[in-house]
């Protein structure tokens, strides 16, 4: 489907149809953390954190989560916190170790720094800034990956290096399998 959609041409025009099996451990094989405001979250320490002062009605949280998706976040800290919404800056993949930022609006219960367990895994939240100025300039990942033949590394290996060549940058691509469009641009019927 993506080369039907034209992506791999798009992303990188050396295509590589060489198969590879290799696999990534989940989910401590697979870490992204955001960088916002020119903090990458992976270097936030969340043991120690700074306060930020008093909050009036915005309360940005760095999450950290493991095995829990990034929308039950949100709604676990809406509950938690009494807030009456949560925004992300990007959605992390659940069965990964990921840092993001979540931000609570109007919350009644605020809290310096919350942990909870979730069915197989964690999130643990630290109160961070009081503004929602925000500036997104992209996540930073590691992955590790588990090959099962020598031959797979150099073909990883190939696509590295055509990856280094566009200076490591990967578009953010979304496909989205059932959406309506009514011309008349009323919802009510979608």
């Amino acid at each position: 489907m993506d080369i039907a959609l034209g992506m791999y041409v798009y992303t990188y025009p050396e295509f590589c149809e060489e198969e590879v099996q290799a696999s990534v451990p989940r989910p401590w094989g697979f870490k992204v953390f955001e960088i916002v405001n020119g903090v990458d979250l992976e270097k936030a320490d969340l043991e120690n954190p700074e306060h930020p002062g008093n909050c009036d009605t915005t309360y940005v949280y760095v999450v950290e989560k493991v095995n829990v998706d990034s929308l039950t976040v949100c709604r676990e800290l809406n509950k938690l916190l009494g807030c009456s919404r949560c925004e992300l800056l990007g959605l992390k993949d659940a069965e990964a170790l990921a840092r993001q930022v979540a931000i609570l609006r109007r919350c009644s219960r605020p809290m310096s720094s919350t942990e909870l367990m979730y069915r197989n895994g964690y999130f643990k939240a630290v109160l961070w800034s009081c503004t929602d100025f925000l500036i997104h300039v992209g996540n930073r990942f590691y992955i590790s990956i588990v090959f099962e033949e020598d031959r797979d590394v150099k073909a990883i290996q190939k696509r590295l290096e055509s990856v280094q060549k566009h200076g490591y940058k990967f578009f953010e691509l979304f496909w989205v399998p059932e959406v309506r469009y009514k011309e008349t641009c009323d919802s009510s019927n979608w």
